[in-house]
C-alpha cells in the first residue's frame, strides 16, 4: 500500500512493523482470551499490569509531548507550541486518572460524594456517572478524525494537505492500524463478534478486559505519533545546523 511507504525518519521495513504491531497484538489477545479467560481478566484487572503500563506510556507521551512544545517555543512557533503544551498537560491529567491520582499507590479512600457518583468507586473524574459517556464518546470521535485526517493527508495529492502536514503534522498512517483496533470496541462490533466464544458467566469479565486491551492501542497511537512529530523537528534542528 503507498500509504505505508516510508517516512522521512522510519524506513518502510519500520513503518510496516510499527503498522502491523497492534493488529497482530489485537488478535493475539482475542486468541488468549478464548485458551486462557481467567488469566485474560487477572491482567486486566483494575490496578493490574496493563492498566499501569498505560499510565506509563501517557506519561512518557506527556514528557515528548513536553519537549515538542518546548523546542516550538524556542523556534517561536507560538500557536503550535500552545497546542502541544496544552496536549502535554491533558496527558498528564490523563496519567493522574489512569493512576486515580495516587489513591492505588497510598490507599487513601475515595471521598464519599465521588464514591457514590464514581463507577469505580474511586478517585477520578472518567468514570463519573454521565462524564463517563461523554469522555469515551470525545475518545471515539477523535480517533475517527485522526484516521480521516491522516488517510486524506496521506493518500491524496493535494497541495493544501502538503502544506497541513508540514504545518500539523498530520498523524502518518502508521497510526491507522491501531486507532482501528481501538474503534473495534465501538458498541455493537466487538461484543457480537466475540460473546458466543465465552460461558455466560465469563463473559462480562472477559469483554471488560479485552476493553482494557484495546485502548492500549489508543496509547500507543498517540505515542508512535508525538515520537514521529519529534523526530521530524529534531531533523530539521540538524538540518539547520
Amino acid at each position: 500500500m503507498k500509504l505505508f511507504r516510508s517516512s522521512n525518519w522510519w524506513p518502510r521495513w519500520t513503518v510496516w512493523s510499527v503498522a502491523l504491531l497492534a493488529p497482530v497484538a489485537w488478535a493475539a489477545c482475542l486468541w488468549y482470551a478464548r485458551r486462557n479467560p481467567e488469566a485474560l481478566i487477572a491482567l486486566t484487572r483494575e490496578d493490574g499490569v496493563l492498566e499501569n503500563v498505560q499510565a506509563l506510556l501517557f506519561g512518557v507521551s506527556a514528557l515528548v509531548s513536553a519537549a515538542i512544545a518546548g523546542t516550538l517555543f524556542h523556534r517561536r512557533r507560538w500557536p503550535l507550541a500552545l497546542l502541544y503544551a496544552v496536549a502535554s498537560a491533558a496527558l498528564v491529567w490523563v496519567t493522574g486518572e489512569e493512576l486515580s491520582w495516587g489513591q492505588r499507590l497510598f490507599g487513601w479512600t475515595t471521598p464519599d460524594w465521588m464514591a457514590a457518583r464514581n463507577l469505580q468507586g474511586e478517585t477520578n473524574l472518567h468514570n463519573l456517572v454521565g462524564l463517563e459517556w461523554l469522555v469515551y464518546r470525545t475518545m471515539y470521535a477523535g480517533a475517527i478524525l485522526a484516521v480521516l485526517v491522516s488517510w486524506a493527508g496521506w493518500g491524496w495529492k493535494r497541495r493544501w494537505l502538503e502544506r497541513a502536514q508540514a504545518m500539523w503534522w498530520v498523524p502518518h498512517p502508521v497510526v491507522i492500524p491501531a486507532l482501528l483496533c481501538y474503534l473495534s470496541g465501538m458498541s455493537g462490533i466487538l461484543e457480537p463478534l466475540t460473546k458466543p466464544w465465552y460461558l455466560p458467566h465469563q463473559w462480562a469479565l472477559v469483554f471488560r478486559g479485552l476493553m482494557e486491551i484495546r485502548e492500549s492501542f489508543l496509547v500507543w497511537a498517540v505515542l508512535v505519533f508525538l515520537v514521529m512529530v519529534w523526530q521530524a523537528l529534531s531533523a530539521t534542528e540538524r538540518s539547520r545546523a
